[in-house]
């Protein structure tokens, strides 16, 4: 490297500019490399940041990214990343300011942070409201301060519009540890500007509201007293902000009579912030009176979990079968089996729950069951009872783990079952049916073969050859995997 700048440092300009074109006449993308802003050295005084030149980089960069070239992306992006970083490092306020606030302000600009499933956008907005958190922290200047504050409130606002990506989160936090008293003064007088221009009613102006009345509350937590915080919850509709305050200041019933107003989805928060407060108690009772009123499955779930942590295995046991005949699922029939077999009562129950699910002609679940349990006759039974084949998620359909548990027992049923699937998925056409199909097929000869029938297995392939010659693709298909 030392040998590089000292060869650099002998050409002319002209020299180093003709050495530059040649670079990007062999490579082309280092065209690129011009408009990014230069790392400053220690103890070199930066020059004012290329605004225009910044933008075509953030540009460049986003049009990478949507278009799939990731890596040069990121590479792009943490280069201006670091670039700001080092401008900090310097104490170049102005210019590392500039980058983060440019950055940040383009991508929410692109909308490509809102349809950005891997997050890279997300952490890099991240960084830079970081960034221009250490920015406020150390910018001494009024009018850079203010323009920082400007920023990060832009910034929060324009996510609340779009929906929140929790990109801006940290931004109340930020501006209220680093703001002096006459900022936070603005910044609070300008949050009731924002809750007071949303005048119609909607679900999106509620949430902005709610949003916008917390940032208030954490803008004047310090200086209201109890009283006045409480009374500015109760008038903003902050439930939990006022529940835990309450419970702060230790006024337990209190908070317990505004936690019964809660909504379903709400009591579950609060029920966890009386845990946290040391009154579990309190909390598993209050949510017991509303799974008494309304058999809400969340609620009974989270009392099935405090059960078990306090080691009741009876309430437990009561509350999961409560669940179970709510959304009858085999991993509830598993939960019950792993409690009662606990108290020593699993045979007892498992004829009861067995009983009930044959009445209420669960029969698909049955045969779930069955298959755990590796009883196969009563699998194939059950399963003749079963009139919907569905396909789950990411596995196989019924029908079709039913016959690879049985081909070692019931390899005639095994057959029975592959070739009834392969028929259906032949008849609903397609190359993926066809693929799938001619792979039971390869699953029956093999079973026949294991039978010592291959004559058969020859019968039957003949047949089907000539049952579907029509279908191109499936002989094709056939003839692929040599059957």
């Amino acid at each position: 490297m030392d040998t590089l700048e000292k060869n650099l440092e002998q050409r002319s300009q002209a020299e180093l500019i003709a050495l530059i074109r040649i670079m990007i006449t062999r490579h082309p993308d280092l065209q690129a490399v011009l408009d990014l802003p230069t790392i400053p050295e220690a103890g070199v005084t930066e020059p004012s940041i290329d605004v225009p030149a910044l933008h075509r980089q953030v540009q460049r960069a986003l049009s990478r990214y949507t278009y799939g070239s990731d890596d040069e992306s990121d590479d792009d992006f943490d280069t201006l990343l670091q670039t700001a970083r080092n401008h900090a490092q310097q104490r170049e306020w102005r210019n590392a300011l500039c980058i983060y606030q440019t950055l940040a302000s383009d991508l929410f600009d692109s909308g490509a942070i809102f349809r950005d499933e891997e997050s890279l956008l997300v952490d890099i907005v991240s960084q830079c409201i970081s960034g221009l958190g250490e920015c406020l922290a150390e910018m001494q200047h009024v009018l850079e301060r203010d323009e920082v504050i400007r920023t990060l409130l832009d910034l929060y606002v324009r996510d609340l519009d779009a929906g929140g990506s929790g990109v801006s989160d940290p931004i109340p936090g930020l501006i209220v540890t680093r703001a002096t008293p006459t900022e936070r003064q603005m910044v609070t007088q300008w949050v009731r500007d924002q809750i007071e221009a949303l005048h119609a009613s909607s679900w999106a102006n509620n949430w902005r509201r709610h949003r916008l009345s917390g940032f208030l509350l954490t803008l004047e937590q310090d200086v209201l007293d109890d009283e006045a915080f409480l009374q500015a919850c109760r008038q903003m509709g902050r439930l939990r902000d006022l529940v835990e305050r309450l419970l702060r200041l230790g006024r337990i019933a209190e908070a317990a009579t505004e936690t019964r107003q809660a909504r379903d989805y709400d009591l579950l928060q609060l029920a966890n912030l009386f845990v946290t407060y040391g009154q579990i108690e309190l909390a598993e009772n209050l949510v017991r009176e509303r799974v008494r009123m309304n058999r809400n499955v969340q609620l009974t779930a989270w009392l099935r979990d405090r059960a078990r942590a306090r080691d009741d295995l009876v309430e437990a046991l009561e509350l999961a079968e409560s669940l179970f005949w709510s959304y009858s699922t085999l991993t509830g029939y598993l939960e019950i089996k792993e409690l009662a077999a606990s108290l020593g009562q699993w045979d007892t129950v498992r004829a009861q729950l067995i009983t009930q699910i044959m009445e209420q002609h669960k029969y698909g679940l049955l045969t779930e069951i069955y298959l755990e349990e590796q009883e196969i006759d009563q699998a194939l039974a059950a399963l003749n009872n079963v009139t919907v084949q569905s396909v789950g998620w990411g596995e196989e359909p019924l029908l079709i783990r039913v016959a690879q548990a049985a081909e070692q027992t019931h390899p005639y049923a095994a057959i029975d079952l592959y070739l009834r699937t392969a028929h259906r998925l032949i008849e609903e056409r397609g190359q993926d049916n066809y693929t799938t199909a001619v792979g039971y097929l390869s699953r029956v000869r093999n079973l026949y073969l294991q039978l010592g029938e291959e004559p058969a297995w020859q019968t039957l392939i003949f047949d089907i050859r000539r049952q579907y010659k029509h279908l191109r693709a499936f002989r094709a298909e056939l003839k692929r995997v040599g059957l």
